[in-house]
């Protein structure tokens, strides 16, 4: 059994020589991609950040855009469990989908209608959101005024 210990001890510091003293840079990645803690080699020298991609540049999916903007995903907004008086705006990016539940055929109003796409089924409305710019979405409330949510989509 040592000698095995021996031989595995043996392989790996012929691995890890093998790779080398030389300095190792990181590929190009987001901002929000989490970073690694293992530290080079050898000192690097002292460079200046690079600026942090902008949303648009941004290449495949992204979860969030930002804090406070939805990136291409889908949202649930439940009627009968949300309380709308809370949501005034929302952000997404081209791609987002807020589904809406609990909401009657022909009661959904969504202006302009050429950044979206709207479906309804069963009680369900799904608005995709197809071109960057901003609508308003009107639900109505019962016995109150109807409630208009912005939509922001980059």
């Amino acid at each position: 059994m040592r000698g095995w210990t021996m031989t595995s001890a043996l392989l790996l510091a012929a691995a890890v020589n093998a790779c080398g003293p030389s300095e190792v840079s990181p590929l190009p990645a987001d901002a929000a991609a989490p970073t690694s803690a293992v530290p080079s080699a050898s000192p690097s020298p002292a460079r200046s950040p690079s600026p942090a991609p902008s949303p648009s540049r941004s290449r495949g999916p992204t979860p969030t855009l930002s804090p406070t903007c939805y990136g291409a995903i889908m949202y649930d907004l439940h009627l009968q469990t949300t309380e709308l008086s809370f949501i005034k705006s929302m952000c997404f990016a081209v791609g987002g989908i807020l589904r809406i539940r609990s909401l009657g055929p022909g009661q959904l109003k969504v202006e302009p209608q050429g950044l979206t796409s709207v479906d309804y089924e069963a009680a369900v409305y799904d608005v995709r959101f197809v071109r960057p710019g901003t609508v308003a979405i009107t639900i109505p409330q019962d016995q109150q005024e109807d409630h208009v949510i912005t939509v922001v989509i980059r």
